[in-house]
């Protein structure tokens, strides 16, 4: 598909009647590929990073081990490092060459489950991020908005729950994943919202759903529908581009210290309570969860500590959530594989939360 999409014409060129590609360069950071690299470089022979496993077999040469989930874990944060470099090489190559004809645009597709929206959330900060730092490079000049313009889209492949697991029997090796971890997956997978005004889920508005029910087809008139579908989203989401945190300006700098010292207070003392109702939560649910919870209350509320939870971001009423979405994701990444195949355990975290709104 990501080579059928760089052959996707987009634009003519004046010169001549000949149509230009929509894309020049076509980039896939598959998080599978990655974890395996990270595995390989660990002297280990894997088949798929999907980190999880059949306790079963957790001797044999075909369970997922400790190591495993460390290079799914690590795979994350090289994936998110990979993206920033793509597109800060990419805009600065534009900037050299003056390029900024809509001909000379660069795809990334990142490829993993993103089953939880914080996984999603770290991938839209990243462009934040580049947004940011090359508007100020610019001085926020119209030519440098213009030229580093960068859209948002989600595409989910929407495969019923049954046929996931009816492909799924047809793997081996660790590319075939214990049924009871895709069911909890799919229980506990966070759809992409496109019609809500939770100001906490905007960033997904630019998003399509595929429907993945049918086996690969050859035909031409269904990939194009499909193509259609996404370059239509892909056009949105760069008519409503990324922008970067908003700044405080025209405050004085002493009043506004002051100002955010008694805000990260509060909020502190918010997010210290909610982390301590969710870990308390966690416990009775499973206590062998109980120092993991913790680990996950003090690693978080080091981040608030830090101003580090929103990226900027200064809308004061998406830090519980946020604070929610960052919990469970610290569960499930250092967890193991009890989180994994446990979605009744990030059900009690969102019944903790609920009851404290």
């Amino acid at each position: 598909m990501a080579s059928r999409l760089a052959q996707q014409q987009g634009g003519h060129d004046d010169s001549s009647d000949q149509q230009r590609p929509l894309y020049s360069r076509v980039v896939l950071i598959n998080y599978d590929d990655i974890a395996n690299r990270i595995a390989v470089s660990e002297q280990l022979a894997v088949d798929s990073s999907v980190p999880t496993a059949d306790d079963e077999a957790s001797n044999s040469n075909t369970a997922f081990d400790d190591t495993d989930l460390l290079a799914w874990r690590e795979s994350r944060k090289s994936a998110l490092t990979k993206l920033e470099d793509e597109l800060t090489s990419f805009f600065e190559a534009q900037s050299e060459s003056n390029i900024s004809n809509q001909s000379n645009n660069l795809l990334v597709i990142l490829d993993d489950n993103f089953h939880l929206r914080s996984m999603r959330r770290d991938v839209y900060k990243v462009c934040q991020k580049v947004v940011a730092s090359s508007t100020e490079e610019k001085n926020e000049s119209d030519a440098g908005r213009n030229a580093r313009r960068i859209g948002f889209s989600l595409v989910l492949v929407d495969t019923p729950l049954e046929i996931c697991l009816q492909r799924n029997a047809t793997r081996q090796g660790k590319a075939c994943v214990p049924e009871g971890t895709i069911r909890n997956m799919a229980a506990s997978f966070e759809r992409p919202e496109t019609d809500t005004k939770d100001y906490m889920k905007k960033f997904e508005l630019n998003s399509i759903a595929v429907d993945a029910s049918q086996k690969t087809t050859t035909d031409d008139d269904v990939y194009e529908a499909i193509e259609e579908r996404i370059c239509a989203c892909l056009q949105q989401s760069l008519d409503n581009p990324v922008v970067p945190p908003q700044k405080e300006v025209g405050i004085d700098p002493e009043v506004l210290q002051k100002q955010r010292e008694q805000t990260l207070s509060n909020l502190i003392h918010r997010a210290d309570r909610l982390l301590r109702t969710m870990v308390g939560a966690v416990g009775r649910a499973d206590k062998t969860m109980g120092r993991t919870a913790n680990e996950a209350r003090k690693c978080i509320l080091q981040r608030v500590r830090d101003d580090n939870v929103l990226s900027g971001d200064s809308d004061d009423g998406m830090y519980e959530a946020v604070i929610v979405e960052q919990f469970k994701t610290y569960l499930v990444e250092n967890g193991g594989d009890k989180v994994r195949a446990d979605s009744e355990l990030l059900s009690v975290i969102d019944i903790a939360y609920q009851g404290l709104k």
